[in-house]
C-alpha cells in the first residue's frame, strides 16, 4: 500500500468513524504527530516530513519531462548537465537552500541526483546512439508521404501481399579486429584489465546482404579492397554456398560493383516470380541509368527508401545487421581460440564470414526485419513518432500531429492519473451532500474553518487540479502565474490568491518554435498549456500560518524553471538557387518515366561540362 492511501485510511478513520488519533495511528502503523499535521492540514497527505526540498515536486515532474524531451530530439542531458540546470533555477530564484553556502552554491552533489532518479523513474541513465544531422532532420510529413505512396504503387504493381517478391539490400563493413569484451579472470587483478590478442589489421570487408519479406535471403555478396584478382588463394575459400565477389580499390560499393551484382548475383538468384521490387537507400552507387535499364529488361521495379531514413526504414539495418555483427564478434574470437597464432585476413574472412551468416540469418530475425519497420506487413504506425522527435530541433521540420503520443503524453497522463487518486480516496468516505457542499463553497470563494475534513478535501482536490493559467493582462504588473504545462490552476497576488479551472489549449509549440506564454516571457514550452484568462479572486485565509488559498509547497513551479529548461532549436539553413541536390531530386521509383528524364538531364549536364572545359582549354591554347 502506498504512503497517500495510508494516511488516506488513517484520515477516514478519524473523521468518519470519530476514532482517536492515538487508536488511528496504532492502527495504521505511523507516527501520531506524523498524522496529526497530515489531519490538521498542516503537512499534505502525500508529503513527507523534513526540510524542505530545493525543487518543489511539481518542479522535478517539468525537470523529468525536460530531460526525456532533450533525449529525444537528440540532446541528451548528462549528469554534470542536470547539476548545473538546477544551480542556475536555483540561482535565478535566488533561493534560500541547504546549497546556498555550498562551494560552488547552489550545485547539487551525487546524493541529490541519486535520489533524484530514485524519485522520478521515469528518468534513467541511458546508452546514447550516433545520429547525424541529416538524420535528425527527417519529419513526420516526409515519412508519411512516403509510406501513402509506397502503398499506391504496390497496389499499382499487384504487389499487396506478395512478400516474396518484396527484397532489400544493404551493405556494412566487417571489421578483422573486433572488440575485445569481457571475460572471466581472477577476482583480483591488480593489473587492470586482462589482455587479449586481436588480429593486427583494421581494414574491414563490406558485405552486400539480400533479403526478402517472406524471411528468405539469396547469398552474400562481398567486396574486397584488392585492385587485381588473386591468382594463388581463393577469397571465397569455405565460404557461404553461393557467395560471390567483387574486387574494388577502395573496398567500398561502387556503380560498377552494385551493377554487377545485380546482374550477375541478384537476378539469377531469386525466384523466377515477377515482378518483384528492390528497396535500397539512396547511396550514389545504386543510383544509374544502366542499373535501372537492367533491372526494367529483368522486370525488377527499383524503388528508392526515404533518403536518410535507413536507421529506421530500411530492413536490414532495423534488425538484421545488429545480430549478424554480434555473430560476427563471437566467430572471430573463436576463430582465434580455435587457431592460435592465426588471425582474421581477406584469405580467411569468407570463412569465419559463414558462421555469423548461418547464425544470424534465419527466417525469424529476416522476418522480424521487415515487420519492425513497417515494409511488411506495410503498417506506418511502426514508425513511432519518438524516432521522428529529433526533428522537431529543426525549426522547418513537423514531426509531431495530434495522432502522436510521446513517451512525454504518457507520463503526464500517468503522473494526472496519481494526483487524482489522492481526491478520490478522500471522496469515497464522504457522503454525496458533504462533495456537493464542499464543490461549492469552492466555487463561491468560501472557506470552513474549524472543519478539518473540509481541510483534509481542500488540500487533495487542489493536488488534482492539473491546469495552469496565465494572469490577465490588467492584473500582469502584481500576479505571478505558473505556466506548468498541463500543471494547475494558481495565480497569487499580493493579497488575493486566485483559483480557476480552464481546458487545456496548444500554447507551447510541439515543433520546438518559440511561443510567448505572456507579454514578458520568450520561451518554448513544449506541451499543453492553458490559454490565458483572467482569474477568480478568493479571499485568503490562514491554516496554520500559511496561505490555504495558494497551491501546497509540492505543486508551486518557479516562473524562472521555463526560461531555463528550454529546449534547443536549429535554425534554417538556407540554401543557394539551384543547390538541391540530384539525389532529393530523384523519384522513389527508378524505372519510370520521370526517372529516366533525370538521368538524362544529368548526363547532358556532364557532356556540357566537358565541352565547356575543351572550349576553354582550346581558347587558352590559341
Amino acid at each position: 500500500m502506498e504512503r497517500g492511501e495510508i494516511f488516506a485510511g488513517a484520515v477516514k478513520d478519524i473523521v468518519e468513524n470519530k476514532m482517536s488519533l492515538r487508536k488511528a495511528a496504532a492502527k495504521w502503523g505511523v507516527k501520531r504527530s506524523t498524522l496529526s499535521d497530515r489531519v490538521t492540514g498542516k503537512v499534505g497527505i502525500d508529503r513527507r516530513n523534513g526540510p524542505p526540498p530545493i525543487l518543489t515536486t511539481a518542479e522535478e515532474k517539468k525537470l523529468a519531462e525536460w530531460i526525456i524531451g532533450m533525449g529525444q530530439r537528440g540532446f541528451g542531458v548528462s549528469k554534470s548537465r542536470l547539476l548545473h540546470t538546477v544551480k542556475a533555477i536555483l540561482d535565478k530564484d535566488n533561493r534560500d537552500t541547504i546549497l546556498k553556502n555550498k562551494d560552488p552554491p547552489n550545485l547539487p552533489g551525487n546524493q541529490w541526483y541519486k535520489l533524484f532518479l530514485k524519485r522520478n523513474p521515469s528518468v534513467k541513465l541511458v546508452s546514447t546512439r550516433k545520429l547525424d544531422l541529416k538524420r535528425a532532420k527527417v519529419s513526420k510529413k516526409e515519412v508519411d508521404d512516403w509510406f501513402q505512396q509506397f502503398e499506391v504503387f504496390l497496389s499499382d504493381h499487384d504487389l499487396l501481399g506478395r512478400a516474396g517478391q518484396i527484397w532489400n539490400c544493404d551493405e556494412s563493413g566487417f571489421c578483422m579486429q573486433v572488440k575485445t569484451g569481457k571475460v572471466l579472470g581472477p577476482a583480483r587483478n591488480g593489473g587492470g584489465a586482462l589482455p587479449q590478442m586481436t588480429a593486427n589489421s583494421k581494414s574491414q570487408i563490406t558485405v552486400l546482404a539480400c533479403i526478402n519479406a517472406a524471411g528468405g535471403s539469396i547469398p552474400p555478396y562481398h567486396l574486397f579492397p584488392l585492385k587485381t584478382v588473386p591468382r594463388t588463394w581463393n577469397p571465397l575459400a569455405g565460404g557461404v554456398e553461393g557467395a560471390s565477389c567483387y574486387f574494388t580499390e577502395t573496398g567500398w560499393m561502387e556503380t560498377e560493383a552494385f551493377y554487377s551484382w545485380l546482374a550477375n548475383h541478384f537476378i539469377p538468384n531469386i525466384p523466377p516470380a515477377r515482378p518483384a521490387v528492390l528497396l535500397f537507400d539512396s547511396h550514389i552507387s545504386h543510383l544509374d541509368f544502366e542499373i535501372s535499364k537492367l533491372a526494367e529488361e529483368n522486370k525488377i521495379l527499383l524503388y528508392r527508401l526515404l533518403p536518410n531514413a535507413s536507421h529506421f526504414l530500411q530492413p536490414c539495418d532495423v534488425f538484421l545487421f545488429g545480430p549478424l555483427k554480434a555473430a560476427w564478434t563471437t566467430a572471430v574470437r573463436e576463430f582465434m581460440i580455435d587457431n592460435p597464432g592465426e588471425e582474421v585476413t581477406k584469405k580467411t574472412f569468407a570463412r569465419v564470414f559463414k558462421t555469423a551468416w548461418q547464425r544470424s540469418a534465419t527466417m525469424k530475425n529476416i522476418s522480424l526485419s521487415f515487420s519492425k519497420s513497417g515494409i511488411y506487413p506495410l503498417d506506418r504506425s511502426k514508425i513511432s513518432s519518438d524516432l521522428l522527435l529529433p526533428s522537431t530541433s529543426f525549426g522547418d521540420c513537423t514531426a509531431m500531429e495530434e495522432d502522436g503520443e510521446t513517451s512525454v503524453n504518457k507520463a503526464e497522463e500517468a503522473a494526472k492519473k496519481r494526483e487524482s487518486s489522492l481526491l478520490d480516496l478522500v471522496e469515497e468516505v464522504m457522503s454525496t451532500p458533504e462533495k456537493e457542499k464542499y464543490r461549492q463553497r469552492i466555487e463561491e470563494g468560501f472557506d470552513l474553518p474549524g472543519s478539518p475534513s473540509f481541510r483534509i478535501w481542500k488540500r487533495a482536490y487542489q493536488d488534482s487540479q492539473s491546469n495552469s493559467i496565465t494572469a490577465s493582462p490588467e492584473n500582469s504588473s502584481a500576479t505571478e502565474c505558473n505556466v506548468t504545462g498541463t500543471e494547475t490552476d494558481s495565480c497569487v497576488t499580493d493579497n488575493v490568491t486566485s483559483t480557476a479551472t480552464k481546458s487545456p489549449t496548444n500554447v507551447g509549440s510541439i515543433d520546438g518554435t518559440p511561443t510567448r506564454s505572456d507579454s514578458s516571457s520568450d520561451t518554448s514550452i513544449i506541451g499543453q498549456a492553458s490559454s490565458p484568462s483572467a482569474c477568480t479572486s478568493t479571499p485568503v485565509t490562514s491554516d496554520h500560518g500559511r496561505m490555504t488559498g495558494a497551491p501546497p509547497p509540492s505543486k508551486k513551479v518557479s516562473p524562472n524553471l521555463n526560461k531555463v529548461l528550454a529546449y534547443l532549436e536549429i535554425g534554417k539553413r538556407k540554401r543557394k538557387p539551384g543547390a538541391k541536390k540530384f539525389v532529393q531530386c530523384l523519384p522513389s521509383f527508378l524505372n519510370g518515366s520521370e526517372a529516366k528524364k533525370f538521368y538524362q538531364e544529368k548526363h547532358l549536364n556532364f557532356l556540357r561540362s566537358i565541352k565547356e572545359r575543351q572550349d576553354s582549354h582550346y581558347s587558352a591554347w590559341r
